[in-house]
């Protein structure tokens, strides 16, 4: 890992080389890349006095939600969609648009609701 960007922490260069790794080596390799980003994390994190396999777990999963849903956002955008995190929508009040299927994916119904009590 070359160079740090301005006022970038240790972690923060981490994920950068995830991300950059994907970029150019594709998701394949992703187990690899995910093995090189641990040594990597392993001397950032030590120099915090924090434990290594504690912290990388959740480091790692919440870094890999985030790429896989910007990939897929990616996607749908070219769709012409948006997605939207159930955060985001828990804080709007909107009008949202509700498709109900069968067991087999047939339509039921659609119907627009009015979000009540947020």
């Amino acid at each position: 890992m070359k160079g740090k960007a301005k006022d970038e922490t240790g972690i923060e260069s981490v994920e950068r080389y995830i991300r950059e790794q994907i970029k150019i080596r594709g998701i394949k390799h992703l187990s690899d890349i995910l093995n090189e980003a641990k040594n990597i994390y392993r001397e950032e994190i030590q120099k915090q006095g924090k434990d290594v396999e504690q912290s990388w777990k959740p480091f790692k999963g919440k870094l890999l939600e985030k790429i896989i849903l910007e990939a897929i956002s990616d996607k749908v955008s070219e769709s012409g969609f948006e997605i939207m995190r159930g955060k985001i929508l828990e804080r709007q009040d909107s009008s949202l648009f509700f498709i109900t299927l069968d067991e087999d994916g047939d339509l039921l119904s659609r119907s627009h609701q009015r979000k009540e009590g947020l």
